[in-house]
């Protein structure tokens, strides 16, 4: 089984969401850590079924002391 090579620090994180068309979580993310807030929740949307940005978000969140608090994901089956 091959590894991913994903990002470990702020600056790689920055850049791999950037790149990946999820910038948006970097200012949600940003914008949570500058107003003190307990913890932060979003949905991931479309990035939902793409485990590498979920999980470059949420360690980008871990490495800005951020906590995420992240809903279930349901899907709908036929």
């Amino acid at each position: 089984m091959s590894s991913i090579d994903l990002p470990n620090n702020i600056e790689d994180c920055e850049a791999y969401l950037k790149e990946n068309d999820a910038g948006t979580y970097i200012d949600f993310i940003q914008d949570a850590r500058k107003n003190k807030l307990d913890y932060a929740m979003f949905t991931f949307g479309a990035f939902a079924h793409e485990p590498e940005l979920l999980r470059t978000a949420i360690l980008y969140a871990s490495l800005m002391d951020v906590t995420l608090t992240i809903p279930p994901i349901h899907t709908v089956s036929d």
